[in-house]
């Protein structure tokens, strides 16, 4: 017989509920199966907070105990994060209607919003994509993936990695949630030069090395440039980096390359030395020079 049966099966019952049911909070008049677990969590988490530690390790609360192996199993499962949860998830929701409601989420200030960007925009992202402030701010994966949903309403929300860059992409995502395609080519939206920026992650992806903390890095002559984990995790999300072959170079071959080395004056053999990036700009400054001319292919 398993030790403390009983405890154990009043546990797991109490994070089966939670589970079960992320938005509500659990009372002390709680009754699952048949278990009044509300009794249970409320006297656990009395134990475990109020509780005096004694020199064998146990937990003592008014005759109550808690040995050092049930405290682990209580840290493990988490279950005294979930009135933390069900509090999240009311905000969120909240925020979200109004985002339906109104299209946007520009104006829109609580307390709930301040926290969250508080913790979403100071706080350590740690690897398995949950952000840390401290002890009592914290958004796990789960959370931040919720979070990340609110991106079509407000853009200039994400400002965790780079502000720049999570404006770009808010705006990306925007583009591709409402036209279900990316972005090539010349095209310009709400003033972000998308299909550049998309194939300058695109190359930077592709053409750097990954470092220890699971960054890409491009380096080249002058400048060197880098695309974080979340960034990276981010672009996957809806495609972007899905197929290195259509990514590469080959791909500026909807611009009129020869006529673009002639007004430049470079070479088709110089051309070929530079990096990728460099490639793609020359081709793009000289686009958007020509592309009222009718100098520049049709595409």
């Amino acid at each position: 017989m398993v030790k403390n049966e009983e405890w154990y099966n009043k546990l797991w019952l109490t994070k089966e509920w939670q589970v079960n049911n992320p938005s509500e909070f659990l009372t002390s008049s709680t009754v699952y199966k048949g278990v009044k677990i509300g009794v249970f969590y409320r006297l656990q988490k009395n134990i475990y907070y109020n509780g005096v530690e004694k020199q064998d390790g146990k937990k003592y609360y008014y005759g109550n105990i808690l040995d050092k192996e049930q405290q682990m199993i209580l840290e493990e499962s988490k279950i005294f994060e979930h009135s933390k949860n069900v509090k999240f998830y009311q905000g969120y929701n909240e925020a979200l209607e109004y985002a339906k409601n109104n299209k946007t989420l520009h104006g829109y200030t609580n307390s709930w919003m301040k926290k969250v960007r508080n913790i979403y925009n100071n706080g350590k992202l740690l690897k398995d994509g949950s952000i840390y402030l401290d002890d009592n701010n914290f958004l796990s994966f789960e959370q931040v993936n919720k979070l990340e949903e609110l991106n079509l309403y407000l853009e200039d929300f994400y400002t965790f990695n780079d502000k720049s860059w999570d404006r770009n992409f808010n705006i990306l995502f925007k583009y591709y949630s409402l036209n279900g395609l990316l972005p090539v080519g010349n095209i310009v939206y709400e003033g972000v030069r998308l299909g550049y920026w998309c194939y300058l992650q695109k190359t930077i992806y592709f053409n750097g090395k990954e470092d220890e903390n699971g960054n890409v890095v491009l380096k080249n002559e002058n400048r060197t440039r880098i695309i974080t984990k979340r960034q990276i995790l981010k672009l996957k999300s809806i495609g972007l980096l899905e197929d290195k072959k259509k990514n590469m170079i080959n791909s500026i071959c909807e611009f009129d390359l020869e006529n673009c080395l002639n007004d430049c004056n470079i070479s088709k053999k110089e051309f070929e030395k530079y990096d990728q990036v460099k490639k793609y700009e020359i081709l793009m400054d000289w686009y958007e020079e020509n592309n009222s001319n009718g100098r520049v292919r049709k595409f």
